[in-house]
């Protein structure tokens, strides 16, 4: 179970991943973070889909990178993520130096 499904960067055309939006609870929102909206109940391939008509489906556009940055400061983590962020870059230029 789970209170929230967050699907971030995809096509949804890939079994059985795509399948899985359509397993969690029909009062769990469900939030796409992508470029166009995918999966639509309309068009999709299995029971499920979403509809972002109604109010428990939610479409960002947009990168998924700046859609984390939005959540994270939606809900008082930017700083978090800021940090560890900064960490794994700093991580990556002292590995590439070696």
């Amino acid at each position: 179970a789970c209170d929230l499904l967050i699907v971030m960067g995809t096509s949804l055309k890939v079994r059985p991943f795509n399948l899985l939006i359509g397993f969690v609870g029909d009062n769990v929102p469900r939030l796409l973070v992508n470029r166009e909206p995918v999966g639509e109940a309309e068009t999709f391939c299995a029971p499920g889909g979403f509809d972002f008509s109604g109010q428990r489906d939610v479409f960002l556009r947009g990168e998924c990178d700046e859609g984390v940055r939005q959540l994270a400061d939606l809900v008082g983590w930017k700083s978090t993520l800021d940090a560890l962020a900064d960490a794994h870059a700093s991580e990556r230029r002292a590995d590439s130096a070696h």
